[in-house]
């Protein structure tokens, strides 16, 4: 390949190893016109998904350009720095860099479910902390939830936005809610303090509230960013009366359609790498100056470090104060990747680097881009400046070279597995291929980016009921890409919705004959055929993924609840015995154990199992349905009742609930009330005889 020929054409005259700027700087002293505050308060504000080109103070590049008096303001009594690049195009990857002055390659975070941030790692919490500040983390959404790593060094982590993804959306609070809790650790809070605040708001889907959702903003998308302007407003006010150094800066970018890409996460184009980087509050600082200079994420930390009289210490980032205030800057290399097809799909691995003013994109169809230049982004240069390019490329791989060993895959908890499977994260084949060359042209994400696309057209439809198309869309997908794990699993769902589970068991086993076999995919296929009644194959189905995933309390479930379907109460209930003990607070395995022992007939331990899952999930229908079945058994119609109703207020329509209830409402001769229930299950299962029959004896009942 052409590109291999021009790495190793490199290989001779590549450095040994990249210089790291700032990995021995130890000078805390503060450039000219400026001058350390110990002590100073610090607040960091991270927006999520906000590109640079969103806040007016950048020259919002719409029609309308976005109102954001808020952030404009701060903009105005600090520096702005329209040319800040991030490292990844996703939130976790992305605040790891923030956080700690590393960038991936030796953080070693990669996506938003695989890693954690190693303890090794120092972040801006810990280096405040130890400097006597009181810190503090106020966080918008579930990829930044302390189980990845990031709380380290916080005396207060704060991550409550729910307590669970509801079918293929994210865990998140909306941005005022998040500044509300950090106002309220603000507010009388004296001496030295450090706060982060993530908001999440613009990530997609966009949704902004009243009254930014009447239209009169441009796009969704820029009225979710005016939002996260207003609701930041009195957060800025409150670091404004402590006197406190305010950085803002988003993660990563969005596309908005850009080289065909709907939102992040496949490319590293401008429109997700090029973020808004504002700095106020720094001693001496001249006001209002924008600084045309690249600056990275990582040289953020060193910023702050420097100005409050600390030691950047061992980082890859360096200190922006001498650029703030005039000194001679020159453009350091800066690496960035976006890793997430390649590990999800088996597209081909993105990786780049920054050098001077060109921007080079390791693909198999390589990309060179002289930013420099008036077509910039637009012109792909790699075909004619075959030297540049090799120079790069070498740069590229003597930085990957250099770095640590790579952060390895964690094994997740029980519940950050589940809640990161609802939102198709985990579960897909990972490729051994790491780099580019591995790969030939037809992976590379220029010629694949379409699919992406599609699949999130299917979610859509998905989500809308619209299944026809749901079906159609990602038939189109595996027809040009067969090896996508996620599209058999969501061409599962829909045509289960459309035709009943042995429809959604047909494609899965389609994907298996086609060598797709995953623990996740093995999963869904027991589900399906349980649904169907195919205990032997859902038990198969189920054991095979066990073998895989030994300990995935999901699947010890599962088949669990075919074991007992199936009769075999002895073999379940040991199954359920050791999922609790991996995970003792997951309702849903007490209330599997609850209808295993009203299976039993051993009412008092049922009873006590579905108490136990209550107390974890006041809302699990399957508890308080099983505990009006007991409440049946023991004569007391009227409990039963009340079981069945809190359980259909808490959650979604059970269509067992609602059938229970309509029979036992029926007992007491409360037939309104029973015709209404028995109405809504033959909704949810228009097909069922007994419901019908049940319907019918109900109307009969009540006209005598």
């Amino acid at each position: 390949m052409v590109l291999a020929a021009l790495l190793a054409a490199a290989a001779a005259c590549a450095p040994e190893s990249v210089e790291v700027g700032g990995a021995d700087r130890t000078d805390a002293t503060s450039p000219a016109g400026f001058s350390a505050s110990p002590g100073r308060p610090v607040l960091l504000v991270t927006i999520d998904t906000l590109r640079a080109d969103a806040l007016g103070s950048y020259g919002a590049s719409t029609p309308t350009p976005t109102p954001t008096p808020a952030l404009d303001a701060l903009a105005a009594t600090g520096a702005r720095f329209p040319n800040t690049v991030a490292h990844s195009v996703l939130t976790f990857p992305s605040h790891a860099s923030i956080l700690t002055g590393l960038d991936p390659t030796r953080h070693g975070v990669h996506d938003n479910d695989r890693h954690r941030l190693p303890e090794s790692a120092n972040t801006w919490a810990e280096r405040l902390g130890a400097a006597g500040y009181a810190t503090a983390a106020f966080i918008g959404a579930f990829p930044l939830d302390s189980v990845f790593g990031l709380a380290q060094g916080f005396d207060l982590y704060d991550d409550y936005y729910g307590s669970g993804a509801e079918g293929l959306r994210l865990d998140e609070r909306p941005a005022a809610s998040v500044v509300d809790v950090a106002a309220d650790w603000l507010t009388g809070r004296d001496g030295s303090w450090f706060a982060w605040v993530h908001v999440y708001d613009p990530h997609a889907p966009y949704a902004p509230p009243v009254p930014f959702d009447d239209g009169s903003i441009e796009s969704a998308y820029a009225a979710e960013v005016a939002y996260v302007d207003a609701a930041l407003a009195p957060l800025l006010d409150l670091a404004r009366s402590h006197d406190a150094i305010v950085v803002v800066t988003g993660d990563h970018g969005e596309s908005l359609g850009e080289h065909g890409e709907a939102t992040h996460g496949v490319f590293a184009y401008a429109a997700t790498l090029n973020v808004p980087l504002i700095v106020a509050g720094l001693e001496g600082m001249p006001q209002g100056v924008a600084i045309d200079e690249r600056v990275r994420h990582i040289d953020i930390l060193p910023t702050v470090l420097q100005a409050i009289g600390l030691s950047p210490g061992e980082m890859q980032g360096v200190s922006l104060e001498g650029v703030i205030a005039g000194l001679p800057h020159p453009q350091p290399t800066s690496y960035f990747e976006a890793l997430t097809p390649f590990l999800d799909w088996g597209w081909a691995p993105l990786r780049g680097m920054y050098s001077g003013p060109l921007k080079y994109i390791e693909l198999p169809l390589p990309e060179l881009f002289d930013l420099g230049a008036p077509d910039g982004e637009n012109a792909n240069l790699a075909d004619i400046r075959n030297v540049d390019l090799a120079r790069v490329a070498g740069e590229l791989r003597a930085h990957l070279d250099s770095a640590p060993q790579e952060n390895a895959a964690t094994q997740e908890s029980p519940e950050t597995l589940r809640r990161l499977r609802a939102l198709g994260y985990v579960g897909n084949t990972v490729p051994d291929r790491m780099t580019a060359a591995d790969f030939g042209p037809d992976d590379d994400p220029k010629r694949l980016i379409q699919l992406e696309g599609m699949v999130q057209q299917s979610v859509g439809a998905l989500e809308a009921g619209d299944y026809d198309v749901a079906v159609a869309t990602l038939r189109a997908v595996l027809d040009s890409r067969p090896t996508m794990a996620r599209a058999y699993t969501l061409l599962a769902r829909a045509r289960a919705a459309q035709a009943g589970p042995a429809a959604g068991s047909e494609v899965l086993m389609e994907a298996m004959a086609k060598g797709v076999v995953t623990p996740h995919l093995l999963g869904r296929l027991a589900e399906f055929h349980l649904n169907s009644g195919r205990l032997a194959d859902g038990a198969a189905a189920a054991e095979q993924a066990l073998e895989q995933q030994p300990e995935d309390v999901d699947t010890l479930s599962l088949l669990a609840t075919i074991y007992v379907e199936g009769g075999r109460l002895a073999e379940a209930e040991t199954l359920l015995t050791r999922a609790l003990e991996l995970d003792p607070s997951y309702a849903r395995l007490h209330a599997n154990l609850g209808t295993l022992y009203l299976r039993a007939d051993r009412a008092a331990a049922a009873e006590t199992a579905f108490r136990s899952a209550i107390r974890f999930d006041p809302g699990m229908a399957e508890a308080h349905n099983g505990l009006g079945v007991l409440a049946v058994r023991a004569g007391d119609l009227a409990v039963a009742v009340e079981h069945w109703q809190l359980a259909l207020r808490r959650g979604p329509a059970q269509p067992l609930v609602l059938f229970n209830l309509s029979e036992v409402l029926r007992r007491m001769g409360r037939y309104a009330e029973a015709e209404e229930a028995i109405g809504r299950y033959v909704q949810l299962r228009p097909s069922d005889a007994d419901g019908r029959t049940l319907q019918a004896q109900i109307r009969s009942e009540a006209q005598r």
